[in-house]
């Protein structure tokens, strides 16, 4: 196989040669073998001349590689200026108006698509909350409303056989309601105490419910605890649910009263109150605000509110008592609520004089809690008492 001549990096360039430069000693030789003209002496001169050619071409090689990087690093130096300018220096407005384009795309069809995830969720939130108020909620906005609740009943005309009627017709209609209404209220277990006190604000209103759940275990039977309770709230005038005055001869029987009960600011209300034997191993007292009599006007302030009050036997001498209260706040017969300041006058709670609105219900919010707690412990503390003198 034939020896293949070396390419040099030069020549692909096509570049002329550079003449050699022959030194003192080459000439020197170049004179002698002409002389000689031996065929020896040729040999000696084809083999100089080829390694003079080859010494050449290395330093064109070097000269030319040395040229070719020093070219490439100048390129480098400009493409990185380049590059560094154009990131510094503004876009090409086409470009900017593109992508402003594109992104005013995505964002409109992000934005749809939130929206219409947002609609979903409201629509899902307005369901919801509607089955909660309907089924299991235990703030019942609208309990104490008489234009969302049919069954209630609120005024009382001057005919005292209406009269009778109507006083024996909302205690039934309470009575028919028990179930339904004991079933939102979220009572613990039966053998647990229970007891909750909350005040809810009523935004389409301005005004407020109080409502009051409270459970516990006495150990009596259900006879006896459900004379206790006749004595407490059907017969007697006064004790820890406040002074009593009545307004109506007793209706069926022993069982119904029909008075004005002393509330906050030494304030009259009338309300209405029955008590009913269920059977033998249960009993239930129900109640609720009058707001309109024709022949007893009410007072200058009335309120919505109902009252269960239910006993059953669940074990051996061993009765539940469940309580499920529920008081709007006082208002005028026009519909005019009291002011935070003048309520809380009435229960004798200081507010903050210079505190924001928020600050000022909190205060309100935790001295009435903690009034209506400390009764509802004395009322219980009177049952018992109550109960164990029967026993004796």
């Amino acid at each position: 196989m034939p020896r293949q001549r070396r390419q040099w990096a030069f020549q692909e360039t096509a570049l002329p040669l550079e003449k050699s430069t022959l030194s003192a000693r080459e000439m020197q030789y170049d004179a002698k073998e002409a002389v000689q003209g031996t065929l020896i002496a040729s040999r000696r001169v084809l083999q100089r001349h080829r390694m003079r050619d080859y010494r050449h071409a290395l330093a064109l090689e070097a000269k030319f590689l040395t040229h070719q990087a020093q070219e490439l690093e100048r390129q480098l130096a400009r493409l990185n200026k380049s590059a560094h300018e154009t990131a510094l220096g503004p876009l090409p407005w086409r470009e900017i108006a593109a992508a402003l384009a594109e992104s005013v795309e995505n964002a409109s069809d992000e934005h749809k698509a939130l929206r219409n995830q947002v609609n979903l969720q409201q629509h899902l939130v307005r369901v919801m909350h509607a089955w909660v108020e309907q089924y299991c909620s235990v703030w019942p906005t609208a309990l104490t409303n008489r234009h969302h609740q049919t069954w209630q009943h609120v005024h009382l005309v001057a005919h005292d056989e209406s009269r009778a009627l109507g006083l024996e017709w909302i205690t039934n209609q309470m009575l028919h309601q028990t179930d339904a209404i004991l079933a939102r209220c979220a009572f613990p277990s039966t053998c647990e105490t229970f007891l909750d006190v909350q005040l809810v604000p009523q935004e389409d209103t301005g005004g407020y419910l109080y409502v009051q759940r409270h459970q516990t275990i006495f150990h009596t039977s259900p006879a006896a605890a459900a004379r206790v309770l006749h004595g407490i709230y059907i017969k007697h005038t006064s004790g820890p649910t406040g002074d009593i005055q009545d307004l109506e001869t007793r209706f069926d029987g022993e069982s119904g009263r029909y008075s004005k009960q002393t509330v906050e600011g030494n304030h009259g209300v009338h309300f209405l109150r029955r008590q009913i034997i269920l059977d033998d191993k249960t009993s239930l007292i129900v109640g609720r605000n009058i707001l309109g009599d024709d022949k007893y006007p009410v007072g200058p302030y009335v309120r919505h509110g109902l009252a269960w009050i239910l006993v059953k036997e669940i074990a051996p001498n061993c009765v539940l008592y469940q309580n499920y209260l529920v008081l709007e706040q006082l208002h005028t017969p026009q519909g005019e609520y009291l002011s935070l300041e003048q309520d809380a006058a009435y229960r004798g709670i200081t507010l903050p004089v210079d505190g924001l609105p928020s600050k000022k219900w909190k205060t309100f919010e935790q001295a009435s809690q903690a009034q209506a707690i400390d009764k509802i412990h004395a009322v219980e503390d009177y049952l018992c008492r109550l109960l164990r003198d029967s026993q004796a």
